[in-house]
């Protein structure tokens, strides 16, 4: 699906960005357990051609990664802290290189006439409400019952799967 981005054209499909979204995640894992530099441009850059993709799918993966780049923050000691801080730090400067590009195309679209209207019909307008109250509820509850059954001495373990659950809040509300 590279191809379709490298032909000018932009798919809205989730379907599209799934084997995306599940490549990335799998590399945030093996990068939060190995932390190395060469896994963290390779994750930044698929990252950042993520933005081309579909708008649901790069800014659930981009708050994922910014819930683990919180946890490096949050963390006192831990042998691995050093390698996460450089590794991270390569994975966000890989990702905003490569979705330059097309934020700046949309940067571009937002002086467009229509684009109030589109952004109204596909849901992109911030209001001041909740989109589904149940909803949101429900991914609290699941977030929160993943936490309790995880434990805290098995946390770190299973953080990348906690900032999905949070970041499945955070993005999808």
């Amino acid at each position: 699906f590279f191809w379709l981005i490298a032909f000018g054209r932009r798919f809205f499909h989730p379907g599209f960005s799934m084997p995306l979204v599940i490549g990335i995640l799998l590399l945030l894992h093996i990068l939060w357990d190995k932390p190395r530099p060469r896994t963290a441009v390779i994750t930044g850059i698929l990252m950042g051609f993520s933005v081309g993709v579909y708008f649901w799918s790069w800014t659930f993966l981009w708050t994922v990664a910014g819930l683990l780049t919180i946890a490096i923050v949050l963390q006192k000691k831990d042998a691995l802290l050093r390698k996460r801080i450089v590794s991270f730090g390569a994975l966000w400067i890989a990702t905003i290189i490569s979705a330059l590009p097309f934020i700046l195309r949309m940067v571009d679209a937002h002086s467009d006439p229509a684009y109030r209207q589109t952004a109204v019909r596909v849901g992109l307008v911030a209001s001041r409400m909740l989109e589904s109250p149940m909803r949101t509820g429900l991914l609290v509850l699941l977030a929160i019952t993943a936490l309790g059954m995880i434990g805290k001495a098995h946390w770190r373990r299973w953080t990348v799967l906690l900032a999905c659950l949070f970041a499945l809040v955070i993005v999808y509300s």
